[in-house]
């Protein structure tokens, strides 16, 4: 497996690693800052930022942007 893959598979895994502590919104900056020590910039990066850029639509892959109908449902 090449090591891109392997590093988008451990932020994917360890993504909300701090949820369980922090019930904040900004749980994505405490699990970088836990798990940066032991890992690739890019992936603490990408834990840190998974919030911000989980809407982010890219047309390159067929993912757009939800549809929100205003009543709280997708």
């Amino acid at each position: 497996m090449q090591k891109t893959w392997r590093e988008s598979i451990l932020a994917c895994l360890l993504h909300d690693i701090s949820v369980e502590g922090f019930l904040r919104t900004d749980h994505g900056f405490w699990g970088a800052q836990l798990v940066r020590p032991y890992v690739d910039e890019e992936v603490a990066w990408a834990i840190q930022k998974h919030q911000a850029l989980r809407f982010f639509a890219d047309d390159s892959v067929g993912y757009d942007y939800p549809l929100f109908t205003g009543n709280g449902s997708v």
